[in-house]
């Protein structure tokens, strides 16, 4: 439980820094003559996520500008998988949408030690609410057997 944590910890760590597809894991070593415990992290960074461009798709009703403004990530950030979920939350959170989908893709060029990524926001807007309510009358009707 307590390596499971802390493995998570150092996960979280790295991820806010756009090292989302970093490896680690730790190992333990006993010194019973000093009554001590070695915990040995072993971690490797791989590539920092950086964002090239952002694309955004789906939206007809509402604007670019609305969806970009509820995104937290913007074109030359590190990507932060915490912010995309906030930003996931945000756009869902206007009741404009009722599907939101972010994904992010490799593209080139690449610079040593960077991974640029395209990020892709796809959205679909909540269908409009239709009310249909109507009357019809019998010219034969008789007025007295009418509702009241």
């Amino acid at each position: 439980m307590l390596r499971e944590r802390a493995i998570r910890k150092i996960q979280d760590l790295y991820w806010e820094q756009g090292y989302n597809d970093m490896e680690s894991d730790l190992s333990t070593r006993r010194n019973p003559e000093a009554g001590t415990l070695d915990v040995v992290a072993k971690i490797t960074e791989n590539r920092q996520e950086i964002v090239n461009e952002i694309v955004i798709a789906g939206f007809d009703k509402t604007s670019e500008t609305l969806i970009k403004s509820q995104i937290e990530v913007k074109a030359g950030d590190i990507l932060n998988l915490q912010k995309l979920s906030k930003s996931r939350r945000n756009l869902y959170n206007t009741g404009a949408y009722s599907l939101v989908e972010m994904t992010h893709d490799e593209v080139e060029p690449q610079t040593p030690g960077k991974k640029t990524v395209r990020l892709n926001v796809k959205v679909r807007e909540v269908q409009p609410f239709e009310l249909r309510y109507g009357a019809s009358l019998t010219r034969n009707a008789d007025p007295a057997s009418w509702p009241t």
